[in-house]
């Protein structure tokens, strides 16, 4: 029996601790094909990678055993060596989709464009999940000669991932003529979104004029309300007017939505810079629809310390009565994205309720070694108030709404 064919996958773990490279690069010679594929992968960890690997791996590309194959093209995607372009361009005509993907994929990964001509003509592969590679790695490359073949997938492959994969690797390439193709994809509900944010990632003035011009265009009312997203992101003059007149005949959701996209703007560093009072005047209309006083930033924060007592008493006397108010369905969809980042549950009750919730979480948290401080914020964007215990490095939040008669509330965990 050879040495190499007593070697056990526990013996593989333990040279990837060590970081055994000579020892794992021995390892690809065994006769065990579990073995082989376990050496591959523990040469493509994240704490090795080396590249006096490649030469090695490369032979293992034409393994008899398709796992280790993939895995070995994997690996040297990891590695991002580009000698073995080559040898992964041979790769991409393997009579196995799985390994073709693994070849694309990696040869997206080392970004040489040696592999450009033949990652074209994968394009045109007869398995889905080859072609998205082929795309994806298409976009990593960022090479303009991708640009024409690309709008093409675009605008005929019929599965539409790799459609939308075509319109994103455009916008992360960046050519101007891809602009017309990818204003015309806005009609082909598959890929809309995907060239919507394609065009908004290319920096280019006609984009905006063409968003502007669809706001009032036959498009349906999801794209024109992600198109009026875009812009309120982008925060240019040339769409203040097509804003103005597209909120005329929305709905609360669409200005509940519309708000919460101006609330992350107002954070941004660069925003002061780019904001302007004509710009300013998109918001007024939207805060005025929903109750919001224009006069205030989109938070107020009315308390810092560590005072539970005053805590409470900002809470029951300025936060709450000034949280906007909503009803149970409009609560309940706010609190979705709030329950699957805080993992928390929704409670309903009175303010004597709310206070008595408080009191004895605050209490544990001021005694907490790592705390800092409280704070009270009014989110009128966000349409709640919250209280914050501030602790090294992060917070927890204890989120509050109000529908008039009730109040709803979660705490994060």
């Amino acid at each position: 029996m050879g040495i190499f064919n007593k070697i056990t996958a526990k013996k593989i773990e333990k040279m990837k601790e060590r970081k055994d490279v000579s020892g794992l690069i021995k390892a690809l010679k065994s006769k065990e094909p579990d073995i082989r594929k376990l050496s591959v992968s523990a040469l493509g960890s994240y704490d090795i990678r080396d590249s006096i690997a490649v030469l090695p791996l490369i032979p293992l590309l034409k393994d008899e055993d398709l796992e280790t194959r993939k895995e070995a093209a994997t690996t040297l995607g990891f590695i991002r060596d580009a000698r073995a372009v080559g040898p992964l361009i041979e790769a991409l005509k393997d009579i196995e989709p799985g390994m073709r993907e693994n070849a694309a994929s990696a040869l997206g990964s080392i970004g040489d464009t040696q592999a450009l001509e033949q990652l074209i003509e994968t394009l045109e592969d007869v398995a889905s999940d080859v072609r998205y590679f082929a795309v994806s790695a298409l976009e990593e490359l960022g090479d303009k000669r991708a640009v024409e073949p690309l709008i093409q997938i675009m605008q005929n492959d019929k599965n539409e991932v790799i459609g939308g994969a075509a319109a994103d690797a455009l916008g992360k390439i960046n050519d101007s003529r891809a602009i017309g193709p990818l204003f015309d994809a806005l009609k082909d509900e598959k890929v809309s979104y995907n060239a919507l944010m394609a065009l908004e990632k290319m920096k280019d003035h006609r984009v905006i004029g063409l968003l502007c011009k669809a706001l009032s265009g036959d498009y349906n009312s999801k794209l024109k309300l992600w198109i009026a997203e875009e812009l309120i992101r982008i925060g240019d003059d040339q769409a203040v007017e097509p804003l103005i007149h597209y909120l005329k005949d929305k709905d609360d959701a669409s200005y509940q939505t519309l708000v919460k996209v101006f609330d992350t703007v107002f954070h941004r560093e660069d925003w002061e810079g780019k904001k302007s009072e004509k710009f300013d005047s998109v918001y007024k209309v939207i805060a005025k629809r929903l109750g919001i006083p224009v006069d205030k930033q989109p938070e107020e924060t009315i308390y810092e310390g560590q005072n539970v007592k005053e805590v409470i008493e900002k809470v029951c006397t300025t936060a709450i009565p000034q949280t906007p108010i909503l009803t149970e369905s409009q609560i309940n969809s706010e609190y979705g994205p709030i329950r699957d980042a805080w993992g928390t549950g929704l409670y309903k009750g009175t303010v004597e309720d709310l206070v008595k919730a408080l009191q004895s979480r605050l209490k544990n948290d001021s005694v907490d070694k790592e705390f800092s401080e409280f704070s009270v914020r009014i989110y009128y964007t966000q349409n709640c108030s919250q209280v914050e215990s501030h602790f090294k490095g992060t917070f927890k939040g204890y989120r509050i709404w109000n529908t008039g008669k009730k109040l709803f509330f979660c705490f994060s965990t």
